[in-house]
């Protein structure tokens, strides 16, 4: 579409140049009629007056030193430097970097002009500091002249070292290191130019100037020249307070094309001009903003303060194309970037200010309009607007209002999510309800839907030839001329398709109807049939999570489905269910899928809830997308569900939180140049140091500590994109990658050598570039070659020192150790030979604690430990005592000396016991000394021969318990030895665990015994509770049953007596007709009288002999089920209905009310009896508890089959029961009225007979005041 207007420009340049060689004829009139008529069929819409072009903003909160920019300038390498009137800065698109201008008093922060000469070196012009060039290898500016204050700078593109300058003292020219005076024009020169031809061009205060020599040559009649840019076919365009916009041809003729009136220059001086394309110049107008010429519809670029993206100032004052094409606009507020290359992408932004944008932030539907040039826009709460764009002409926004019939919510404030025709009706979606529409009268009209659908929100609509279909967060809808129509089959007031919330309806190429939904993906094979596609965590081929948010189908009828959470997946396989996924890990800017389109190419577009993206379908396997964000142009960031149309000029808009992105796709984006890649910054111990240049060699000392390189690729469109990686060769072969948010390499120190420091990052196309900084670490004094060498050498010669002397020191050391060995060797047969007898001892012992361990008679276990401690020390006298804890005793079961004595014992607490003593103390105690043995006091009253010398006393501890003493005594002095001793102790331990084992024992046989007593008298009682158990049962039964004669022989009695008093009648009419007959009075009358007497008599005695007759068989019925334990097979209706007849007398005087609803044909194989005893004791325990004695109330019996089970209910309206007492319901001898007839019993034995015997459950519903409702669940077949 873009080149069909650049050619039909071109055909209208050509006859204009044809119409002033021709006169005015037929010719002429036909060609411009026709170009006329043209022109719309091809041209695409004008959206100038719409869009708001995406500028990101560059300013003093961000480091700029001042927020007034002055100048512009882009070096050799890609920096751009930004001048500004408080200093000088640089940017690498991540960061500001700040540079001192000037020493001492010459310091100036003022910059007045940047420019780059032909051998790529940076000039500053300063207000007062002079000229000042840039020394890249020592990274600092050096004054190279003092002159006065600097103006503008420009130097000719020839590789040479000319720079001119302008400066109050006239225009001046540098070369070779030397500044001269060129020449001296009228008034202040403001603005120096050099054009493509070499030309110099001087703009000043009195007019414009062609250097031509030494001599300024005039030029046209412009005063107060302050901005010139070169033009196409050696034009010059120029800027001036006197003429406005004035461009000078290449033969000299001057043209003005805007005087200083023109609307986009407002009287205001023009500061800045630039030539973006072929086609389009940009002026920059202090206070004015950007104009642009041609003029187009939007007019001049202005800030907007309720856009963020908006140009950040209307103070204007330079313009700058950097090397990738982007425009830099400087100002009072800081600098801006524009792309020209996202001039592809219009931005339809929301705005408060009326004409300027959109009048609501949230476009949530895009939709057809009422013709095939505009679009229905859906607000957040607005409602509908119109989108306009006509072939050729200008796009344009319409506000449209709708009077609201009856007393619906007026839709001109609603939030609208879908719009479909259906003829010329427009149907609207809203979040309150579907809306009807007549377009031509503008009335709105809610739509009243059915089965509890009223005003739900409808979230997408889809018509066809025959009706519409609805979707909404209840379901799926189907209507058509007659109103709501049910799906087949279903009954008339059924109307929902499909039950779950709908987001999307969508019609392939092969008209079948496709629904997104929060429960998946469904397919409608028609009547009332889907194929359903859901996700399956299990299949990583199945569709993705989330719920379904958009469908669109490519060219290739593959089938694309974007979700909420999942990502993106196709639809390859369908048979298969088999889906390809697409998520944020495979390059989608987010998870969250809004919108799909095609372009005319087949490429896939989609909107996100982080901006916009695009893949070709056309490509097998896995194509990665392409993301559009802020530094593609796109200045919405999220996007709204299934909010996008492709125009009739093939261009797509999508609808977001924010406003409508238009992407002109017959105006595509040019390829990304690669952006270079620079080091930015290096520090070597924290310390800035200059970056080599030319690929010098970097040095670093050997002190050196740690070392920072920073780098960037210089790329200003998109620089938090970048991802980078690097490597230190010599050190490491492994690739370190990082993004832009960490764009620094740190090393620590490093062996002396060479490396190679290799950062490379990766452009648009995928592949990475990069760049190599060579460094030597040089050694230190201490890592050279000779110093290393007498290190060796002197090594060497200690070692040498010391074998010497320490084969001297080993000398003497042989010589002692020779004599200890000989010691030794003496010692060593002597312990030996105790080796010997110790192992004896051992084994002997190992052999005792076997034996001491396998008793369990503490008699047997002491009597073992003596004679085994006999046969290995001295002994004289040795006992074992228990502790005897209840009596505080120590009781001796042993005791020995000269003969065996039991049952002494000794006090706890007695002070004069050692036995006592060593327990209290839990400690071994040792009395060995001779004169100590002589006081020591008798152990348990036995004196036998001479006193005794050693006497040992040890606890016996069993798991750190105490539970007895030890002693072992002799006559000699010094009798136990550390040996004596530690064999003592070890038959000791030996003994406590045995002794503990014996009354283990003892204890484990005396629980068994008590176990066995316990056992004995559980069984007896369980006996007991079982047979008072059945004879309850039985009680209740009787007493049941009791209740049933006594009632069923009153409702007998009352017939039998109507019966016998007819019957008395009857006999009284006999004997009064008999009198009459022998008296001879009877007279036809009478016999007639008593005829008819006889006769009613008759029918009473009948009817109530049939009455008694039928209770009778009644009561046999229930009767027999009652006294009976016999299974057998029933109808549960006729079952109760017996039942309830056999029971009415309970309540007959009582106000009461029963019913049943049992379902037809309930058949049950169960007990009878035990179902009725539990009905019959439900209905009593009502009236008894449920109502007071003169309370109406109403009793329900209802009964229905649930599969293989019955649910039988007994419910009551009467007083409830209280929740403290509903836990304890069905326990026994539980009554609230014990006073009043009740027992306790009734429940509980209907719970145990429906548990045990029906093999059902039985549970009680209550509350306070809301009656009581028991439930039980019975198997039809009873076990």
């Amino acid at each position: 579409m873009g080149l069909g207007v650049v050619q039909l420009g071109g055909w209208r340049r050509a006859l204009g140049s044809l119409g002033r060689r021709m006169l005015v004829g037929p010719f002429w009139v036909l060609c411009v009629g026709f170009c006329a008529w043209v022109q719309p069929l091809h041209a695409a819409p004008d959206w100038s007056a719409l869009d708001r072009p995406h500028f990101r903003r560059l300013g003093f909160d961000d480091g700029l030193p001042h927020p007034i920019v002055t100048a512009l300038a882009q070096d050799a390498q890609g920096f751009v430097w930004i001048g500004t009137q408080g200093g000088l800065a640089r940017f690498d698109g991540h960061r500001l970097r700040t540079y001192p201008l000037g020493e001492g008093a010459q310091r100036d922060p003022y910059v007045q002009a940047l420019q780059m000469d032909g051998q790529g070196q940076l000039w500053v012009g300063t207000r007062s500091a002079g000229l000042l060039r840039y020394r890249p290898d020592q990274d600092r500016f050096e004054r190279v002249a003092l002159a006065a204050k600097i103006l503008a700078l420009a130097a000719p593109a020839d590789g040479s070292d000319t720079l001119w300058v302008a400066s109050e003292l006239g225009l001046q020219r540098w070369q070779r290191g030397q500044l001269q005076l060129w020449a001296r024009p009228q008034g202040s020169i403001q603005v120096l130019r050099v054009a493509a031809d070499g030309v110099l061009w001087v703009g000043g205060s009195q007019g414009l100037w062609r250097l031509r020599g030494r001599e300024l040559v005039p030029v046209g009649q412009a005063r107060g020249v302050q901005a010139l840019a070169p033009g196409e076919q050696g034009q010059l365009w120029v800027g001036s307070v006197s003429l406005g916009l004035s461009r000078v041809r290449s033969d000299g003729q001057e043209v003005r094309v805007w005087a200083p009136e023109h609307p986009q220059l407002g009287g205001r001086p023009v500061q800045s001009l630039l030539q973006i394309d072929e086609e389009q110049l940009w002026a920059g107008v202090y206070g004015q903003g950007l104009a642009r010429w041609p003029a187009p519809a939007g007019g001049s670029i202005r800030h907007d303060p309720f856009l963020p993206t908006s140009l950040s100032s209307d103070g204007v004052r330079v313009l700058m194309r950097d090397q990738s094409g982007l425009i830099w606009i400087g100002g009072d507020q800081g600098v801006d970037r524009y792309d020209p290359r996202t001039r592809h992408v219009v931005n339809v932004l929301a705005s408060p200010r009326p004409g300027t944008g959109l009048p609501d932030r949230n476009v949530l539907h895009v939709g057809a309009g009422p013709d095939r040039w505009s679009w229905l826009l859906g607000y957040g709460s607005s409602g509908l607007g119109l989108l306009h764009t006509p072939a050729g002409g200008w796009a344009r926004l319409e506000i449209l209002n709708f009077r609201t019939l009856g007393d619906a919510p007026p839709l001109d404030g609603l939030r609208v999510l879908a719009s479909a025709w259906l003829g010329e009706e427009l149907w609207v979606g809203t979040l309150q309800g579907l809306y009807r529409v007549d377009w031509r009268r503008r009335l709105a009209e809610r739509v009243e839907q059915a089965e509890g659908l009223w005003h739900t929100r409808v979230n997408a609509l889809l018509a066809d030839a025959t009706g519409l279909w609805v979707a909404g967060s209840r379901g799926l809808l189907r209507r058509e001329s007659g109103g709501w129509k049910a799906p087949p089959e279903a009954p008339p007031e059924r109307l929902l398709w499909l039950s779950d919330d709908v987001n999307v309806l969508y019609r392939d190429d092969a008209q079948r109807l496709w629904i997104g939904a929060d429960g998946g993906l469904r397919r409608w094979l028609g009547d009332a049939r889907f194929i359903r596609f859901a996700h399956d965590a299990g299949r990583p081929e199945s569709l993705c999570p989330g719920p379904v948010s958009t469908l669109h189908q490519d060219g290739s009828g593959r089938l694309w489905v974007g979700t909420l959470g999942g990502g993106l997946c196709r639809l390859d396989r369908e048979a298969e269910g088999r889906f390809v996924t697409w998520t944020r890990k495979r390059g989608l800017p987010h998870d969250n899928i809004g919108s799909l389109l095609s372009d005319s190419q087949g490429r896939l577009w989609g909107s996100s809830a982080d901006g916009l993206f695009s893949l070709d379908p056309k490509v097998n396997g896995h194509p990665e997308p392409r993301v559009l964000g802020l530094a593609e142009g796109v200045a919405v960031r999220s996007f709204w569900i299934d909010s996008a149309v492709r125009t009739t000029d093939d261009e797509l808009i999508f609808g977001g939180g924010g406003g409508l992105v238009v992407l002109r796709s017959s105006s595509p984006a040019g390829a990304a140049p690669v952006p270079p890649l620079v080091l930015t910054d290096l520090r070597i111990d924290g310390q800035p140091q200059p970056i080599p240049t030319g690929g010098a060699t970097l040095k670093l000392s050997p002190n050196r500590q740690g070392l920072q390189v920073e780098f960037a690729a210089l790329d200003y469109a998109a620089a938090e994109r970048q991802r980078y990686r690097y490597r230190l060769q010599g050190l490491s072969e492994e690739w370190t990658e990082t993004d832009a948010s960490r764009r620094l390499a740190a090393f620590g120190q490093l062996s002396p050598g060479r490396y190679t420091l290799q950062v490379q990052a990766r452009g648009p196309d995928g592949r990475w570039q990069g760049l190599d900084l060579v460094m030597e670490q040089q050694p230190a004094w201490t890592q050279t070659w000779w110093a290393r060498l007498s290190l060796v050498l002197a090594i060497a010669a200690l070692v040498l020192l010391w074998l010497h002397g320490r084969t001297r020191l080993l000398r003497q050391r042989q010589q002692t150790l020779e004599a200890q060995v000989r010691h030794r060797t003496q010692e060593l047969s002597q312990a030996n030979e105790t080796l010997a007898r110790s192992a004896q001892t051992l084994r002997l012992l190992g052999d005792t604690g076997k034996a001491l361990t396998a008793q369990l008679d503490p008699q047997s276990i002491c009597a073992l430990l003596h004679r085994q401690l006999e046969r290995l020390v001295p002994l004289d006298a040795f006992g074992l005592a228990l502790l005897d804890e209840p009596a505080g005793l120590l009781r001796f079961v042993y005791y020995f000396e000269g003969n065996l004595t039991q049952g002494d014992t000794v006090a706890l607490d007695d002070p004069l016991s050692l036995s006592a003593r060593a327990f209290r103390e839990v400690g071994e105690l040792e009395v060995l000394d001779e004169e100590q043995s002589l006081c020591a006091p008798e152990v348990a009253g036995v004196t036998v021969g001479a006193p005794m010398r050693s006497l040992v006393f040890r606890p016996l501890l069993l798991n750190e318990r105490r539970i007895g003493i030890v002693t072992l005594q002799s006559r000699r002095p010094q009798a136990y030895g550390p040996q004596e001793l530690e064999v003592f102790r070890s038959l000791t331990a030996y003994a406590a665990i045995a002794i503990g084992n014996a009354q283990a024992f003892e204890q484990l046989r005396s629980a068994q015994a008590q176990a066995e007593m316990a056992r004995s008298a559980a069984d007896h009682t369980l006996a007991e509770l079982r047979s008072t158990q059945e004879q309850l049962v039985e009680h209740a039964k009787l007493a049941s049953l009791g209740q049933l004669v006594a009632g069923v022989a009153h409702e007998v009695n009352t017939p039998l007596g109507i019966a016998v008093t007819a019957n008395s009648h009857l006999g009284e009419s006999v004997e009064a007709l008999r009198a009459q007959f022998e008296s001879g009075r009877m007279a036809r009358s009478s016999l007639a009288n008593f005829l008819d007497d006889a006769q009613r008599s008759s029918e009473v005695l009948a009817l109530n002999l049939r009455r008694a007759a039928d209770l009778i068989t009644h009561f046999k019925e229930v009767s027999v089920d009652r006294t009976s334990d016999e299974r057998r097979r029933f109808e549960l209706g006729a079952y109760l209905g017996d039942l309830i007849e056999s029971l009415r007398p309970s309540w007959k005087r009582r106000p009461i009310e029963l019913q049943i609803e049992v379902e037809p044909e309930l058949w049950m194989n169960s007990y009878p009896g035990a179902l009725g005893q539990v009905v019959g004791n439900l209905i009593q325990n009502a009236l008894l508890h449920a109502f007071e004695p003169e309370q109406a109330g109403r009793l329900r019996i209802e009964a229905k089959a649930l599969g293989e089970r019955v649910l039988l209910n007994v419910i009551d309206n009467g007083r409830g029961v209280a929740a403290e007492h509903l836990a304890r319901l069905f326990d026994p001898f539980f009554t609230t009225r014990r006073g009043q007839g009740g027992t306790g019993l009734g429940l509980h034995i209907s719970h145990n007979l429906v548990v045990q015997r029906l093999g059902g459950v039985i549970t009680v519903h209550s509350s306070p005041g809301q009656g009581c409702r028991f439930e039980l669940i019975l198997p039809v077949e009873a076990p």
